[in-house]
């Protein structure tokens, strides 16, 4: 019987060892080669109005800022793409300019939500829509310093992003409304629910069938914009509107 010898026996292998802190490491660069902006930052100013950054891989998925609101990047910071936006004073003397930040990504099934902090740490604007691009507008009187702008991965996979921030003019106020269409502003009306209806909603959901199948549900001047929906917890709200009236009357 031929018996091993120590050095492949006991409960220390050397190449056991040594793969094992390969992978480690390879595991520790993995984590930390995510949320890398190139450049790491950049300073606005009066006269150089407009500055690109990028993410090549992107931030991985961290969903925490759904439910709180905030980013949690994590000890390290490696669970977020951060950006070091400095504004310079100069930057308050352009009137009638505004603070344009942008970042589109391109693939609808990825959603990124975005932050920017000041240097306490304070959330002073965010976008977690959707929407791509995602844009966030602050005033040029917006204090001067550096702030971190935060890219988070709320669903999807990693990929990369483009972010561009540019002092640009505020547009106009047009309406861009002329005769001979309808240029009556439009306006707003809440209406509550009934006595114990969709009460019991904890993110509801709202939409409008356009053009509903259903002959019923849109006669003469009754659902003449489409029907309501609402969705509160496991139930399914119609709302039906009388749009003769004005404003509409809930039926």
């Amino acid at each position: 019987m031929k018996k091993s010898s120590g050095s492949e026996s006991g409960a220390f292998n050397p190449r056991i060892f040594a793969a094992f802190i390969l992978c480690s490491v390879g595991a520790w660069l993995a984590m930390f080669s995510f949320g890398v902006t190139t450049p790491s930052g950049d300073t606005l100013t009066a006269t150089h109005r407009t500055t690109t950054y990028t993410d090549s891989t992107g931030a991985p998925l961290n969903p925490t800022p759904i439910a709180t609101g905030v980013p949690n990047c994590g000890p390290t910071g490696a669970l977020c793409s951060t950006f070091n936006l400095t504004i310079d004073p100069t930057v308050a003397s352009l009137s009638g300019y505004q603070i344009s930040v942008q970042w589109q990504w391109g693939v609808s099934t990825v959603d990124y939500d975005w932050f920017i902090e000041d240097s306490g740490g304070n959330v002073i604007a965010k976008n977690q829509s959707t929407a791509d691009p995602s844009t966030i507008i602050l005033p040029i009187t917006t204090t001067p310093g550096t702030y971190k702008l935060i890219g988070t991965l709320s669903t999807g996979a990693p990929i990369p992003y483009t972010g561009t921030i540019t002092l640009q003019p505020i547009p106009s106020a047009s309406s861009g409304c002329s005769a001979p269409a309808d240029c009556t502003p439009p306006r707003y009306q809440s209406y509550s629910a009934g006595p114990n209806q969709a009460d019991d909603a904890g993110e509801p959901s709202l939409g409008v069938d356009w053009n509903p199948n259903v002959p019923s549900l849109q006669h003469d001047k009754v659902n003449a914009g489409g029907v309501a929906f609402f969705t509160s917890g496991p139930h399914e709200w119609r709302v039906n509107f009388d749009d003769c009236a004005s404003p509409a009357i809930n039926l």
